[in-house]
């Protein structure tokens, strides 16, 4: 692929997910079950395994803010963009047809100025 798009952040805010520490290397099983670890390996090996892509992430509104912080920090360890969207139309906390237009909408905003 040439554009890697990464949507995430929601469901950890939701569960309340253990957010863990930050680390970049040398991840063993447990640290894949917190938010922190995870989402740096998942960048690190989606970087080893599509060298030329570009991976973007999308960071959903009216998250954590310890999850925003996190995703901000760790991606701009791996250089990889963060898409902050704003004022998206949900109902019961999930993109309505608006929504997921407005959602595009940004996206493609995003991606066209890189």
């Amino acid at each position: 692929p040439d554009v890697i798009l990464l949507f995430g952040g929601t469901n950890d805010t939701w569960c309340g997910a253990p957010v863990g520490e930050y680390k970049y290397e040398g991840w063993k099983r447990a640290d894949l079950y917190t938010f922190r670890p995870a989402l740096a390996y998942l960048l690190e090996h989606m970087q080893d395994r599509y060298p030329t892509a570009k991976i973007y992430f999308i960071l959903n509104s009216d998250l954590k803010e310890v999850i925003n912080t996190s995703v901000d920090e760790i991606c701009k360890h791996y250089n990889v963009p963060v898409i902050h969207l704003h004022d998206i139309d949900k109902s019961s906390g999930h993109p309505n047809q608006k929504g997921m237009k407005q959602i595009a909408d940004q996206v493609v905003a995003a991606i066209s100025k890189k």
